[in-house]
């Protein structure tokens, strides 16, 4: 079940030995990087009680297991899963390998790398925006003109070899000029404001994703390309 499912082996035995040793999640979180092979493992240490499975643990190590992962070795061990558990996912993954490589890039890496994954079998639909056709379903509290000028100022000026800085500047630009707000003016009077500078982002995000969350947009609008981007926001514009 859990190879199928695409547990690492690693999550898996990370997560047994969690429930053996009592004194294993102490050691884990003084030592993140050091290999599972490491620990001093007593079978003098099981408890006698038998312990509780819980998969919600199970998927919180798993994701801080794969996050340790490169973007490389995430995409090969997830092509080997499919090939034998999803082979039409596995085609995709071969004929868009050095996007797909790119994205798991994404925020990896530093002292805060993102825990989106646990298990190979997600993936498919978790990033299905990044190469299938994608359902939008806006907030109804901003299906307003607002909302539309925006975005329609937005398509008309994007830029897809801005930097992170110089995006986000774009995107605060034209939302302040449609009557959203810094985050600090919007929580002190919200009725008088089409939004927030941070909902302004949202919609971008929903309209370009689909999705509430993602990595950080501004690569994944990178990696979508100038032209999916600005259909995609067109797509949504013209249904306000």
């Amino acid at each position: 079940y859990y190879i199928e499912t695409g547990y690492p082996i690693n999550s898996v035995k990370e997560y047994v030995i969690n429930l053996l040793n009592s004194d294993f999640e102490g050691w884990r979180a003084k030592n993140p990087n050091l290999p599972l092979s490491d620990f001093d493992f007593s079978i003098k240490k099981i408890g006698s009680n038998n312990p509780m499975f819980d998969f919600d643990k199970l998927n919180n190590i798993s994701k801080t297991v794969i996050s340790k992962y490169s973007a490389e070795q995430i995409y090969n061990e997830l092509l080997v899963w499919a090939d034998k558990y999803s082979p039409e996912y596995a085609k995709t993954l071969n004929a868009n390998k050095d996007m797909m490589i790119a994205l798991f890039g994404i925020d990896r890496g530093g002292d805060r790398p993102r825990k989106d994954i646990y298990a190979w079998s997600q993936v498919e639909d978790l990033y299905s925006y990044m190469y299938t056709d994608i359902d939008v379903i806006l907030d109804e509290k901003f299906k307003n003109l607002n909302t539309k000028q925006f975005l329609l100022e937005y398509v008309d000026k994007y830029d897809i070899n801005l930097d992170k800085q110089s995006w986000f500047a774009q995107i605060k630009e034209i939302a302040l000029a449609n009557n959203f707000a810094d985050n600090k003016d919007y929580r002190a009077n919200p009725t008088a404001y089409a939004g927030s500078i941070a909902d302004a982002c949202n919609i971008v995000r929903v309209a370009v994703t689909g999705r509430a969350n993602t990595p950080d947009l501004c690569s994944i609008m990178q990696l979508l390309g100038e032209g999916v981007v600005k259909q995609r926001i067109n797509n949504l514009t013209n249904s306000l």
